[in-house]
C-alpha cells in the first residue's frame, strides 16, 4: 500500500517534471533563458522516473514472493492430507 502511493506520488512529479523541462528548454533555445531551472527540473525528474521503476518492480516483486508463497502453503497442505 505505502509502496503504490510512493510510486504514484513520484511518478506524478515525474510527469509534471518532464512536462515543466519541456518548457523551460523550449525557453532557454528561443528565448535566451537560463539553462540552470532547465537542468535542476530535468535532474530532479530522471530521480524520480528511477525512483518509479525502482518501486514498481521492488512492488511485483512482493507481489510475486507472496503469491509463492501461497502455492508452497497449498502444495504442502496438499500432501499433509495424503
Amino acid at each position: 500500500m505505502v509502496n503504490e502511493l510512493f510510486g504514484g506520488v513520484v511518478g506524478w512529479i515525474w510527469i509534471i517534471g518532464s512536462i515543466i523541462s519541456v518548457y523551460l528548454l523550449i525557453k532557454v533555445i528561443f528565448f535566451g533563458g537560463s539553462w540552470f531551472p532547465f537542468l535542476v527540473v530535468f535532474g530532479i525528474s530522471g530521480v524520480c522516473k528511477i525512483l518509479t521503476r525502482v518501486s514498481y518492480q521492488e512492488e511485483n516483486y512482493l507481489r510475486g514472493l507472496e503469491g509463492f508463497k501461497e502455492r508452497m502453503e497449498r502444495r504442502f497442505m496438499d500432501k499433509k492430507e495424503d
